[in-house]
C-alpha cells in the first residue's frame, strides 16, 4: 500500500512532502522507507502526531487587524485564512513544498496510526480538501484497516489494496471510489494495474 501511495506522488510530483504517522505496528520497512526518504530532503515528518494533526482553534484577533483588506485583497484574505485553518502539519508540508506555480503533493502515511475520530475531525473535513484543490495541493493518504466511511466520502479516489503473500506487486488493488479509473473496480494484481495508473515503471520490480 505505501508504495502504490509512493507511486502516485512521484506520478504528480517527483518533490512531494511526506509525513508518517508511527506506531508499534505501522512503521515502514526499512527499504521502503529508503525509497520515501530518497527526494523529500527537508519535506518529511517521520514520526507525526496527533497533535500536528489536529486543526488550529479560534484564529486570534490580532489575525483580523493582520488581514485588513485593502481594495482587491478579499481573495488573498480568504486564501491566507483557509490556510491558517488547516492542521499544524499540512501548514508546514505546504510551506515546504508548494511550488511557485502553487502545486504540490502532500502524502500522508499510516494514518491509521491515530484514532478514526482524530483523522474524521481534520482529515474528513470537506473545507480542508476545498482548500487544498483551490490551491492546487494533490493530498494522498494510506490507511491499513477499514477507515471511517465519512473519512473515505471527501476523497475522490479511494483504493483498497489486499496483501497475499510478502511480494507486494501481487497484492489485489481495487478501486472503491474512482472516476478516473472505473476499469479497476474488479480487484486485479497490482503489477498488472501499475500500467494502468501511468505510475513509474522503475518504481516496481520485474
Amino acid at each position: 500500500m505505501s508504495m502504490l501511495a509512493l507511486g502516485f506522488a512521484r506520478r504528480v510530483d517527483l518533490a512531494f512532502g511526506w509525513a508518517n504517522f508511527s506506531s508499534s505496528t505501522s512503521g515502514l520497512d526499512a527499504a521502503v522507507r529508503r525509497m520515501f526518504v530518497e527526494g523529500t530532503e527537508g519535506r518529511r515528518v517521520e514520526h507525526a502526531t496527533v497533535r500536528e494533526l489536529s486543526t488550529p482553534g479560534e484564529q486570534p484577533p490580532e489575525l483580523e487587524t493582520f488581514l485588513t483588506p485593502e481594495p482587491g485583497s478579499g481573495e488573498f484574505e480568504g486564501r491566507l485564512k483557509a490556510f491558517l485553518a488547516l492542521p499544524e502539519l499540512l501548514q508546514t508540508l505546504l510551506g515546504r513544498t508548494v511550488s511557485p506555480k502553487g502545486e504540490g503533493v502532500i502524502l500522508l502515511t499510516n494514518v491509521d496510526a491515530v484514532s478514526a475520530d482524530a483523522a474524521k475531525r481534520t482529515l474528513g473535513l470537506p473545507s480542508l480538501h476545498e482548500t487544498l484543490h483551490r490551491e492546487g495541493v494533490t493530498l494522498l493518504v494510506t490507511y491499513r484497516g477499514t477507515p471511517p466511511g465519512s473519512l473515505c466520502n471527501v476523497f475522490d479516489e479511494v483504493f483498497q489494496v489486499e496483501h497475499l503473500g510478502p511480494s507486494w506487486p501481487d497484492a489485489l488493488l481495487a478501486a472503491t471510489r474512482s472516476a478516473l479509473f472505473p476499469g479497476l473496480r474488479a480487484p486485479r494484481r497490482l503489477r498488472e494495474c501499475w500500467p494502468v495508473l501511468g505510475l513509474l515503471p522503475e518504481l516496481i520490480p520485474t
